[in-house]
């Protein structure tokens, strides 16, 4: 039996590789479970893997990841040629394959559509800002426990809507809530326990701006990218920052510094507003919506890949 699953979000594909190896260890308790990955497997290699089938071999089950992005156009001819004429094995009940693609593929790949046809097959597709909040309530929901959408939003803020990153979060104030015997996780328990590296850092960014430390701001940029954060996601949670605090600018520059009605006002969390007065001390409106449209300028060269974002960072820098 074959599946084949594919798409750019792999923590849901993940999540459905880890039913199937559950489900089957339950049936096959001697299953033999093997990972396969295009740098270290030849098509001979792969060859004899599935050929090793004797009377008494252990059921198998195997997880090709990423070959048909990574395996040679040769190579795939190879293994479409050989899944032709050994049919059996995508009905196999001791022979499990599961291809695993992490990322977009053609839908004009040989490969792609043999599995097409044969495999179970399903796309994972990167979930939306509304569709990753409704993942998150429905996570706390089947916990029978309640979460307000201000900090859903934090979480996602936090973790720049990585899943696997949210998905631990979400474990962690779960464990505190059913130890704690709270119902409700609240914004203030998101605040205390979530991992904050990620509005730290921004928060950083900002001020170092704010002070017109531009080198400093534009070297910790780089830090970000060099330690491996998405760049869309990093710079759409600045846009997403600075466009939080023009709202609360617009009440600041006012001379209305009471955060609560700031709060009231504009649905952002106290907290937040709190945190966002102090940043603004040292900008001035036009300072901020000047920032806020080259950052939103940088994010969209980014997003439409009319510019790598080292790149993007370098031309920023000219022109704060």
């Amino acid at each position: 039996m074959i599946w084949f699953f594919y798409g750019e979000n792999n923590f849901f594909s993940h999540q459905e590789i880890k039913k199937i190896k559950i489900k089957l260890f339950k049936k096959y308790p001697r299953l033999v479970f093997k990972r396969l990955e295009p740098e270290n497997y030849s098509f001979l290699q792969i060859r004899e893997v599935l050929l090793r089938r004797g009377l008494f071999q252990d059921p198998q089950l195997l997880l090709f990841k990423n070959f048909l992005k990574n395996f040679s156009s040769e190579e795939q001819k190879k293994i479409i040629e050989f899944l032709n004429k050994n049919e059996e094995i995508f009905i196999s009940k001791e022979l499990f394959l599961i291809f695993q693609e992490e990322k977009k593929i053609s839908k004009n790949n040989k490969l792609f559509q043999l599995l097409q046809k044969k495999a179970k097959i399903q796309e994972f597709k990167k979930l939306s800002f509304q569709e990753i909040k409704k993942w998150i309530h429905n996570s706390f929901q089947k916990n029978n426990l309640m979460i307000d959408s201000q900090s859903i939003e934090k979480i996602i803020f936090e973790t720049t809507g990585d899943l696997w990153e949210i998905n631990n979060e979400i474990s962690k104030l779960v464990n505190y809530l059913l130890e704690t015997q709270e119902k409700k996780v609240t914004f203030k328990t998101v605040d205390l326990l979530i991992n904050k590296k990620n509005s730290d850092n921004i928060f950083q960014v900002i001020e170092a701006l704010a002070k017109k430390e531009t080198k400093k701001a534009l070297l910790l940029l780089h830090q970000q990218l060099a330690f491996g954060d998405n760049p869309l996601k990093i710079f759409s949670m600045y846009v997403y920052q600075f466009r939080t605090l023009l709202k609360i600018a617009d009440f600041y520059f006012k001379h209305n510094h009471n955060y609560f009605e700031i709060a009231q006002a504009t649905g952002i969390n106290p907290f937040v507003v709190q945190k966002g007065i102090v940043a603004l001390k040292n900008f001035s409106y036009l300072e901020l919506k000047n920032l806020y449209q080259k950052f939103s300028k940088t994010d969209y060269l980014i997003k439409s890949g009319k510019i790598d974002a080292e790149v993007a960072l370098d031309l920023l820098a000219t022109e704060i």
